[in-house]
């Protein structure tokens, strides 16, 4: 039996079992898929990789307790005293990761109602294509992110229109939204629990 474990382990490894059990997952690390541990960015936590071999469960948002209208996949990231400084941890909604992101807010100078974590990310010529960064309020993260418009989508202004109804879910502003119909269809839309 050992003989067989370790086979199996090997086979982890290498990621030749995620290959074999996902065909058409893209993902160029796939010794990571289904080792404990949730990756929950493209194209690791997909249906074609299997949520990352089960490691983020069914790919879906859970409601944080204490955050009505808080969805994130890892619900232990809230709160843990560390910030996750990307939505949707870091927004009003999940109470800026539980309070680990809020003490660290900054106000941006040129923008007074841009709080971040980093303001030297604002207008370093590179787009942080999220919030708090690309929002009016920081001006688009100091005119780095460019607000195209998505073709099918009368309101609808992102950075980069190839995210819309790509397949993953961008869960985060300006992607998830209504006027951008939830990431073109990507992200399910959130289920509200009694």
């Amino acid at each position: 039996m050992i003989g067989g474990l370790t086979s199996i382990k090997l086979l982890q490894m290498s990621g030749t079992l995620a290959k074999i059990k996902y065909p058409n997952c893209t993902a160029t690390l796939p010794q990571y898929i289904g080792n404990g541990y949730c990756y929950d960015s493209f194209p690791m936590n997909t249906e074609k990789c299997g949520y990352d071999g089960g490691d983020c469960g069914d790919g879906s948002p859970k409601r944080v307790r204490g955050y009505p209208d808080c969805f994130v996949l890892h619900t232990y990231k809230i709160g843990d005293k560390e910030c996750w400084d990307w939505p949707p941890y870091n927004t009003p909604e999940c109470g800026f990761d539980g309070g680990d992101c809020h003490e660290q807010q900054k106000k941006v100078d040129d923008y007074p109602d841009c709080f971040v974590s980093r303001p030297e990310y604002i207008g370093n010529e590179l787009c942080h294509d999220f919030p708090p960064y690309n929002t009016p309020e920081c001006g688009f993260d100091g005119g780095d992110c460019e607000r195209n418009k998505v073709d099918g989508y009368m309101n609808c202004f992102v950075h980069y229109t190839d995210h819309i109804g790509d397949g993953q879910c961008n869960n985060y502003e300006p992607y998830n939204t209504e006027v951008c119909n939830f990431d073109g269809g990507d992200c399910a839309r959130p289920v509200p629990i009694d």
